[in-house]
């Protein structure tokens, strides 16, 4: 893996350049090609060092990075050596994960990721903002429509700008349903988590409607990784809509709303 800081980089760039610059048989215009390949080798090389650093930062004892597969390894690093700042720690977070459960996470997955932008990135984490955790399982719950079939203003007001949902449905991280909505299916009480809030739903035989969006494969394991902080309110908002739609709702004690 990767090692050196940013100043082990500054001096081997020196060094090469000056290699370089010192070689008579090399031609101008190969000198500058070399210093320019160079160049952008050790600023790839940084990229890589700086996300492994930040996976170490956070390896366990049962974290198992020998067991990773060599194309795995070898195609994760082509991936992430040209990432921006803001994207790092995603990388980080999904190599702790291979580091983990080894062959936990797909190939597809590296592939959408090197191409994310700062913006598809910021994107998807406001949007994780309005998951809600039903059963252990960590589900969004956006309802772009309210019972009348209107825009429901709810998520417009908290930042939730519906071009990032049709961008981030492009590029395959949630799917999305343009009428009626997707369920989330059980036989009995479920219990839903909205950070520091905690509240049961009983008799869900018939199952709970989620809202029109879920996330794919690739963007489940995405945010499960990530840490983020719910919308003010929303605790609230999700106990409303469930009460509206005539569900009973059980507050668990010592949790405040």
């Amino acid at each position: 893996m990767p090692k050196g800081t940013r100043a082990d980089r500054i001096d081997a760039e020196k060094y090469l350049i000056e290699q370089i610059k010192n070689d008579k048989n090399m031609p101008p215009l190969a000198k500058a090609a070399a210093v320019s390949q160079i160049r952008k080798i050790l600023k790839e090389y940084t990229v890589q060092n700086d996300i492994v650093n930040l996976t170490i930062e956070q390896l366990g004892k049962d974290s198992n990075p020998s067991g990773i597969k060599d194309e795995w390894i070898m195609d994760f690093f082509d991936k992430c050596k040209d990432s921006e700042e803001s994207v790092k720690s995603i990388w980080a977070s999904i190599l702790l994960k291979e580091c983990n459960d080894n062959g936990s996470v797909p190939k597809r997955l590296l592939n959408m990721l090197s191409c994310i932008t700062q913006k598809e990135a910021m994107a998807f984490n406001n949007l994780c903002r309005f998951c809600v955790t039903i059963n252990n399982e960590k589900l969004l719950w956006v309802k772009l429509r309210d019972f009348g079939g209107q825009v429901d203003h709810f998520y417009e007001d908290n930042g939730l700008n519906f071009m990032d949902v049709d961008l981030l449905r492009s590029i395959g991280l949630i799917m999305v349903r343009k009428s009626g909505q997707y369920g989330f299916k059980n036989s009995g009480d479920v219990t839903i988590k909205i950070v520091d809030f905690e509240m049961r739903v009983l008799g869900t035989n018939d199952g709970i409607p989620i809202g029109n969006l879920i996330f794919t494969d690739e963007g489940q394991i995405l945010a499960d990784l990530l840490q983020f902080e719910s919308v003010k309110g929303f605790a609230e908002y999700v106990k409303w809509y469930l009460e509206s739609a005539y569900f009973k709702v059980e507050i668990l004690k010592n949790i405040k709303i």
